[in-house]
């Protein structure tokens, strides 16, 4: 996968851990204070935009403050993948980031941001989305960390013809604990948004999914879907599912859908008739269910990556049942 890197400790860029080659011409780049992309009209970024914010105990602090800022203007029919990784001590990460993204006429962001953050601590990512005519940005979540996280997001599909997606995974053990708040706004018609979140919860964590999609007067031929799915491993975890609708138009389609509970027994009987082991079709069943949410994703080391994390905890969460 090619990429530019940009590897931020504690909040400072560190030049030495970054490799970042040619940018196309005209695109901007500021580092001095968060990250800020600026992309011109009709620029493809064909190589990915990778953000690390690594959380390291040993290293300097961020001298004005905890806050981290990324902005991102895309130009008309422009074309960016853009990952923010965030990893390392939860004390030592930013405990609030914002990520502002702008999308003008028939730009496309696929925009991926991944969460392991260790030990203690709370952290919150507050997304804001804005599309303009014929833009279209898929954003992909996945939060394993072991504090607690914090994630608040807001789309305005500010003209007609937008797209938006949203897909998450969530996977939790011990006291960890995740929460997802989205608000999408059809503001102008003929405008699509889809969301399906999913978590796989152990032990005592917790997770929790709100949504709510706001459909105005004006926008008529929206379209929406909402879709969250959570999987308890024990009957310690909880999870909390609230996706609603606000309509003020008559011409939409629109629903929603939640459901919780725990493995299926029946298909549990059904792998082990086949020959497994209790743990094993456990695990067959738990990583069939978290993997769906990656399937998609086109990067293809990107997708190795996020499948192997996925894999290896199920494995660990796997094992603590008792």
């Amino acid at each position: 996968m090619k990429e530019n890197k940009f590897v931020f400790v504690n909040g400072l860029l560190n030049s030495k851990l970054s490799g970042v080659g040619q940018l196309p011409h005209g695109v901007q780049l500021h580092t001095q204070k968060g990250f800020e992309l600026i992309i011109p009209d009709k620029v493809i970024l064909e190589e990915m935009i990778h953000l690390f914010l690594l959380a390291d105990a040993n290293a300097a602090r961020k001298a004005d403050g905890e806050g981290f800022a990324i902005k991102i203007s895309a130009g008309v029919s422009t074309r960016l993948n853009f990952v923010l990784h965030k990893t390392g001590a939860a004390e030592f990460c930013p405990q609030k980031m914002t990520v502002d993204i702008h999308l003008s006429e028939n730009a496309c962001v696929d925009y991926y941001q991944i969460e392991e953050v260790g030990v203690k601590g709370k952290f919150e990512t507050i997304n804001q989305f804005h599309l303009k005519k014929h833009a279209s940005l898929d954003y992909l979540v996945f939060a394993a960390s072991d504090g607690a996280s914090n994630n608040r997001t807001t789309v305005d599909f500010d003209q007609e013809h937008g797209f938006f997606s949203a897909k998450g995974l969530t996977m939790l053990s011990g006291q960890a604990k995740a929460n997802h708040w989205l608000t999408v706004n059809h503001r102008a018609g003929h405008c699509i948004s889809r969301q399906y979140f999913k978590s796989v919860l152990a032990e005592h964590s917790h997770a929790s999914f709100e949504s709510l999609v706001h459909v105005y007067p004006a926008a008529s031929k929206s379209d929406s879907q909402q879709l969250n799915r959570n999987l308890l491993l024990s009957d310690n975890a909880q999870a909390r599912s609230k996706p609603e609708l606000q309509i003020d138009n008559d011409d939409v389609a629109a629903s929603h859908g939640s459901a919780s509970g725990q493995l299926d027994d029946n298909e549990l009987f059904y792998l082990q008739s086949r020959g497994l082991s209790k743990e094993s079709a456990r695990l067959v069943l738990v990583d069939g269910f978290a993997e769906e949410i990656v399937g998609n994703v086109s990067e293809k080391d990107l997708k190795s990556y996020l499948e192997a994390k996925i894999h290896d905890g199920i494995q660990a969460m796997v094992g603590s049942i008792q």
